[in-house]
């Protein structure tokens, strides 16, 4: 349509009088209104209308870090996750979060995401006895989060990262000769906590 049409974005396809309205913080009937809820109040990327449950707070949105017990539901699932709740046969608990080591190439399960490897100088040790989570890996260099910036330098030596478990042994800095190196393997050891 044109703008003489009544066409109120004519760079916008989408955009149209005869348009549906989705929530997506775009007039795209251009009636001159949005449905309710499509606004951004905070700023965050989300919309009421998609998901969000507090648009006055940027830190609260689907996927959000939602820590446990405090009260506050901040990922919008209608759940605020209970501390202690880690998997004791798989899983270590440090400062509010669950923390896993699986061969499943830096895919996390739902409800975990990618984990910073520095959390490794603190939670390492704590590993021993444990178990993969699902699936042993096929290389020992641990995937993590912010990998672009800091490529895998931690890694368990030896075999135990490529069996079920437990390890007898937790992951180490330069560990399997995982110094500043990228690896990307389907099977690649990887770091998950709690989202």
């Amino acid at each position: 349509m044109r703008p003489c049409d009544g066409d109120c974005d004519d760079a916008n396809a989408a955009v149209s009088p005869f348009a549906l309205e989705v929530c997506d913080g775009v007039d795209n009937n251009c009636d001159g209104t949005l449905i309710t809820g499509e606004t951004d109040g905070d700023g965050d990327g989300w919309f009421l209308c998609s998901s969000d449950c507090d648009d006055t707070d940027a830190t609260i949105h689907p996927g959000a870090l939602d820590p446990c017990e405090d009260g506050i539901d901040q990922n919008c699932d209608t759940v605020d996750p209970v501390c202690g709740a880690c998997d004791p046969a798989t899983e270590v608990e440090y400062n509010g979060a669950c923390f896993y080591l699986d061969g499943s190439g830096g895919l996390c399960d739902p409800g975990y995401t990618l984990a910073r490897q520095n959390v490794l100088a603190v939670i390492a040790t704590s590993f021993i006895g444990l178990s993969n989570k699902h699936v042993a890996s096929d290389n020992c260099c641990i995937s993590h989060a912010a990998q672009a910036a800091e490529n895998q330098d931690w890694g368990m030596n030896g075999t135990d990262c490529n069996g079920p478990g437990p390890f007898t042994i937790g992951p180490e800095l330069g560990g399997s000769s995982c110094s500043d190196v990228l690896n990307t393997y389907p099977g690649q050891l990887t770091l998950c906590r709690t989202q």
